[in-house]
């Protein structure tokens, strides 16, 4: 299995024009999708092809296997073809009837599919070392997962990538820009450029759902973000907003900071690839499908692969401790794909399939709200597994180039290094280089020293006062939240009513109601006929 880059202004009008086009087959309830260079498939539904990562698909050379597909050669050992749902060109994404599959296809195919991608992989596989050695001033690396996004940033393809949409530099880029670390920015002459960061968390997942040493959680998820035009890093604030001026915790898999050669001459252009699919997700596929099959021991060791992947030791990813936490090995594989796949698109469309989106919502509601009583009576809300949030927290700007060798951080273990710790975060280390940028002589101190951000420190005390006469100033963080708490609270999800089909859902055509023999409906007054 070859890795594919999708390129939408490339691909796309082809499709529709015949150089490339769609031929499909019905097979029971599910039809088969195949490019094919003989036939042109004219409906409009082609364009659930970038729908692709939610299925499962054969090991097989797409760009250069092109056949036509035949009904008794329903086979997925050897055939090159996407499965979808045959409600889909009624609009239906095929994610939405997946809950459904034990019911409407062989489990058996499931298997197949997913194990013969798995054993089959090609040039894709899961990143499980870092080839990356100590950098020169003492950084320390040792995290796979950070690497899996280190190699887009770096414009090469991802080892662990099995799709990629392909981004040109210089033309156009989403990452970071909206999917990655914010910078409030400035004009085009300054780097980094504005990045507005949409892709944000809410406080809950980053403090309350990762281990503390889940290695994961700092490169998904960042606190802090930079001013373009100054250089410095930032402490990105809950008030609502975007850029590094608001919006709270932000995604962190992308970062122009991080690019060897960053393109600072326009927002937009950074040039790096979006990872459509990655085989983690086609190995917790796999997992999911062993669990729903009853043999938990193969799932378990499908889902060690990449939950052991995100921790330092095997005794620190403590699996078995996991598995009980989360009540038995389907929810600990769902709990998985939610801490391995954060601000990659894919949460919604797991909670859909599964059925689990209505009990999701309460959930994310009751921690919102014990987060936000917690802050406002004590000052201080502390999860389940340690972590403390706290009203206040205390920074301080400092010179790491000078102290540490470098401004752009890595992995960091040390809880009590207020610069290194939480990891992954800083400035570009020669930012001076850069042509048009000659402002750090001027403001060395463009690195954020962060206290209290896991533990709390009663303001007024002698630790507090200690800080403050070292240089740190105390800053609203989790008070900021009860500022807002309506919108960190009882707006989220609003207007869904428990018991009834969130607005949320995208509501299923006429065939999809009729085919599934009264076992879905839509809700919110979509009309079921």
């Amino acid at each position: 299995m070859k890795k594919v880059l999708f390129v939408f202004f490339i691909t796309v009008p082809l499709i529709l024009t015949g150089a490339i086009s769609i031929t499909t087959v019905k097979y029971g309830n599910w039809e088969y999708v195949n490019f094919s260079k003989q036939q042109k498939y004219n409906d409009w539904c082609v364009y659930t092809v970038m729908s692709i990562y939610k299925s499962i698909f054969a090991p097989c050379d797409y760009a250069d296997h092109y056949r036509t597909f035949r009904k008794q050669d329903v086979n997925p050992l050897n055939s090159c073809c996407y499965p979808l749902n045959h409600n889909i060109c009624g609009g239906v994404p095929a994610d939405i009837l997946l809950p459904f599959w034990t019911q409407e296809f062989s489990e058996n195919y499931w298997r197949t599919w997913d194990k013969a991608c798995v054993n089959n992989s090609g040039t894709a596989a899961l990143c499980l070392n870092d080839p990356r050695t100590e950098g020169g001033s003492g950084q320390k690396y040792s995290n796979p997962f950070q690497y899996a996004f280190q190699q887009n940033m770096n414009l090469t393809l991802s080892t662990e990538s099995v799709y990629e949409i392909a981004e040109t530099r210089g033309v156009q880029s989403e990452r970071p820009y909206a999917f990655g670390r914010p910078t409030s920015g400035s004009s085009k002459n300054n780097y980094p450029c504005k990045n507005y960061g949409q892709s944000r968390f809410h406080p809950t997942y980053y403090y309350g759902d990762f281990d503390p040493n889940d290695m994961r959680r700092d490169v998904t998820c960042t606190v802090t973000g930079t001013v373009g035009a100054s250089g410095i890093e930032k402490l990105l604030p809950f008030t609502p907003g975007s850029q590094a001026n608001g919006g709270g915790i932000a995604n962190n898999k992308w970062d122009e900071n991080r690019q060897p050669n960053p393109y600072w001459e326009g927002q937009r252009k950074s040039g790096i690839n979006n990872p459509y699919m990655r085989m983690s997700d086609v190995i917790l596929m796999l997992a999911e499908v062993y669990a729903e099959l009853g043999d938990e021991m193969t799932a378990k060791l499908e889902l060690a692969k990449v939950h052991n992947r995100a921790f330092a030791t095997t005794e620190l990813a403590d699996l078995d401790g996991f598995i009980n936490k989360y009540g038995g090995i389907k929810g600990a594989i769902a709990q998985e794909r939610k801490l391995e796949f954060g601000g990659e698109g894919l949460r919604r469309y797991d909670l859909i399939r599964t059925g689990e989106f209505p009990a999701a919502i309460k959930a994310i509601r009751t921690e919102l709200t014990a987060m936000v009583n917690g802050l406002q009576s004590q000052g201080y809300y502390t999860f389940e597994n340690g972590n403390t949030i706290s009203s206040y927290v205390w920074v301080k700007g400092v010179d790491a180039k000078t102290s540490k060798g470098y401004r752009l951080t890595t992995q960091c273990t040390d809880v009590n290094d207020p610069v290194l710790y939480p990891g992954w975060r800083g400035v570009y280390d020669d930012w001076e280089g850069l042509s048009g940028n000659s402002i750090y002589g001027a403001n060395p101190g463009t690195n954020l020293a962060i206290k209290g951000l896991f533990n709390h420190i009663e303001p007024g005390s002698t630790e507090a006062q200690a800080l403050e006469t070292d240089g740190y100033t105390k800053t609203e963080w989790g008070k900021t939240i009860v500022d807002f708490k309506d919108d960190y609270s009882s707006a989220v999800f609003c207007g869904y009513v428990e018991g009834e089909a969130p607005i949320y859902f995208v509501p299923f055509t006429s065939v999809a109601i009729k085919a599934s023999n009264g076992k879905i409906v839509n809700g919110y007054g979509f009309r079921n006929e």
